[in-house]
């Protein structure tokens, strides 16, 4: 509860001092004014029928900008949205960051690039930290299923990365170098024109971090690592033929953990067990648009991904020890994931009461590894239709419908009811009930994991998981201001859960609690999560000023069999943002929090002594993160920038078993390196 109080008395005091600051503020300036038209004109492509304002959007949907990226000063894409209201982002040294939206983990959650969706998932998640931010226009996030037009892992929500594809005439080149206080470095190059027709460009970025840890010994809480990332496209605007355009990148990241130094009292015997950990990831993707009579739009595009991440484990010699390095070929394996993606999608702008659209989508997915039973692949081919009524300017009603083959088990049918009623200039009401599913994964299928500490098999039979989402959102505009109340619930059933397993006499898998430490995976539970979040803003002059929070319940599945654990378990967080650009002088400061909640889970563990199965409450303590960036631009080309990540010095925060009559014991959870300071450097070249 002091948590809770001392939130929101800063959030009170962050917002009356915006006021008072406002209250004397200069007469907007040409340049500001522009800067605010140019946010009144975002305009998104995510879920809609062709590029549309954000403000007349079907579904409420959260934009970061370009201009918003480089204020936040962020490198990747998990530090990037660790600001956003409706996401939780959490760190692992090897698996790299998970993600939560809306009480969701991120295996319900799509990320794509340019409408492709990566792949890569370690235990059902995608790293983010591996997605540099050099190469985007903007990050749309689509909270609720976005699985009628997207597919499988859209249950939770959408993540759409929109890279740069424009280049007006001539050319342009630039760069940006950062370095931070404890040790992490980032420097990219771009280069790029336009001639005619035909326009291009070309990125690099390169990072480098040495890891950090709390304490002296040898292992890091933030294990080393080093990126090389490359991005490019080639655009070709044929006035008859339609837009061409063939984007490529590839990704080259190595990540080392170190182990704690073993024997350390016999330097002649010393050793360490050291990993390392190395991605290769490539991209491509052609694509395809052209507009027939101004009322029919097509578009299509053939993507390609790849995906190699190695584990390669070592016998490391310390000190004295004169042994040679060793390489440990049991603990070390490789897996491998490709997909091939054709999509292709027409839609109507007749400007009357019907508008349709319609597509095809067509995906196939292989997967190899030591831990697979068998080299694996698996197809899905859908269709999916749109049928948009429009009776008035003010009344917009969708309707959408999906239906798959999937080649190795039934795919469900999807489909989403969508509204959006402006009764009053000021004020949008939107609703939308949709349903989603997500396929089990490759890994969930047939993985095989057997050594000394593991023992999991993947199962062939799952069924798909499917999902029912219901969401409200009511949304002010007038001027500079804008407020929305936004209510939803998620419910998943057939949620596939790893569970210990017997084997019957037929030879079949049968879950089993606590019965065995031989796991597998089984269609168990269900799992529901609802919440509101409330959002303010004031944009005006050279002001930024942005407000919010979120009331989050998760379901928890013991609640069906003890009294003890509650049916939800609910997490009220704040997020807070202060901007000023000065438009003469070229300075802008910026003020960044993030309040994260206690968050509570539960879990049944059977204790040996008693034989019996016992609940045990496990906690992340609350905690808040706060960042501050200024800026200056000068000559028009460059921008010096300086800040601090972390102002709080958040390093970890309390983890483990709670206090309940059953707790075993309590540990940490690592956060953050704690207070950085940065320097930046920022160079833009365009010709005329």
């Amino acid at each position: 509860m002091n948590y809770l109080k001392i939130s929101s008395i800063f959030s009170f005091l962050l917002w009356r001092c915006g006021l008072q600051l406002l209250n004397a503020q200069t007469p907007p300036t040409a340049d500001s004014l522009l800067l605010e038209e140019r946010q009144e004109e975002a305009v998104i492509v995510s879920g809609e029928f062709l590029p549309i304002g954000q403000a007349k959007a079907i579904e409420p949907l959260q934009l970061i900008s370009l201009e918003e990226i480089r204020r936040r000063a962020a490198l990747v894409l998990d530090e990037l949205l660790q600001q956003q209201l409706n996401i939780r982002i959490q760190q692992d040294g090897v698996l790299g960051s998970q993600i939560e939206m809306q009480g969701l983990s991120g295996r319900y959650i799509n990320v794509l690039v340019d409408g492709v969706p990566l792949v890569g998932r370690q235990d059902g998640q995608l790293d983010l930290g591996r997605m540099g931010l050099e190469n985007l226009k903007q990050v749309e996030i689509v909270e609720g299923p976005m699985s009628v037009l997207y597919g499988s892992n859209a249950l939770g929500g959408t993540i759409q990365l929109v890279t740069q594809d424009f280049i007006k005439e001539g050319g342009q080149a630039g760069g940006h170098l950062l370095g931070e206080s404890k040790g992490r470095y980032q420097g990219s190059a771009y280069f790029g024109g336009r001639y005619k027709a035909v326009s291009g460009r070309i990125n690099y970025r390169y990072l480098n971090w040495a890891g950090y840890g709390f304490d002296s010994l040898r292992s890091q809480a933030f294990n080393p690592k080093t990126q090389h990332d490359i991005q490019a496209f080639l655009r070709w605007d044929a006035k008859k033929l339609g837009q061409f355009r063939y984007r490529i990148g590839g990704l080259l990241e190595e990540i080392k953990q170190l182990g704690d130094t073993r024997l350390p009292d016999f330097p002649s015997l010393s050793y360490a067990n050291d990993y390392s950990f190395t991605t290769r990831s490539l991209d491509q993707q052609l694509s395809w648009k052209k507009g027939f009579d101004e009322r029919y739009h097509l578009q299509a595009f053939l993507a390609n991904n790849l995906y190699e991440r190695q584990k390669n484990a070592y016998r490391q010699p310390l000190g004295e020890n004169p042994e040679a390095l060793r390489h440990d070929s049991l603990d070390s394996d490789t897996s491998a994931f490709s997909a091939w993606h054709f999509r292709a999608v027409m839609a109507t702008e007749f400007r009357e009461v019907w508008d349709f659209q319609a597509g095809l989508d067509f995906r196939q997915e292989a997967a190899l590894g030591q831990r697979l039973k068998e080299d694996s692949e698996q197809g899905d081919y859908a269709a999916f239709g749109v049928v948009r009524y429009q009776p008035t300017a003010k009344l917009r009603l969708q309707l959408g419908l999906r239906g798959s083959y999937h080649t190795d088990y039934q795919a469900p049918l999807t489909y989403s009811v969508q509204g959006r009623w402006q009764w009053h200039p000021y004020w949008t009401l939107r609703g939308s009930y949709a349903s989603g599913f997500r396929a089990p994964s490759l890994k969930e299928r047939y993985m095989d994991f057997v050594d000394a500490n593991h023992f999991i098999q993947g199962n062939a039979d799952l069924k798909a998981e499917r999902s029912q989402h219901l969401r409200l959102n009511l949304d002010y505009r007038k001027g500079p201001w804008q407020t929305g109340l936004n209510l939803f619930y998620n419910y998943i059933e057939d949620q596939i859960t790893l569970q210990d397993f017997v084997v019957d006499s037929s030879g079949s898998y049968q879950p089993a609690p606590n019965a065995s430490n031989q796991y597998s995976y089984f269609n168990l539970e269900r799992y529901e999560s609802l919440g509101a979040d409330y959002r303010l803003s004031y944009q005006k002059g050279g002001w930024r000023i942005q407000l919010g929070a979120i009331y989050t319940g998760r379901y928890n599945s013991l609640s069906q069999d003890s009294e003890a654990v509650p049916r939800y378990n609910y997490t009220l967080e704040f997020s807070q943002q202060l901007s000023y650009h000065w438009a003469k002088t070229g300075w802008s400061c910026s003020i960044f929090r993030r309040d994260y909640d206690k968050l509570l889970r539960y879990a049944e563990t059977y204790n040996p002594i008693t034989q019996e199965n016992e609940v045990y409450e496990y906690s992340l303590g609350a905690y808040s993160l706060m960042d501050l960036t200024i800026q200056k631009r000068f000559k028009k080309v460059w921008t010096l920038g300086a800040g601090v990540r972390n102002l709080l010095d958040v390093q970890t925060v309390a983890s483990g078993d709670g206090s309940s009559a059953h707790s075993g014991g309590s540990g940490s959870m690592a956060i953050s390196p704690g207070r950085q300071f940065f320097l930046q450097l920022r160079y833009n070249y365009r010709s005329k």
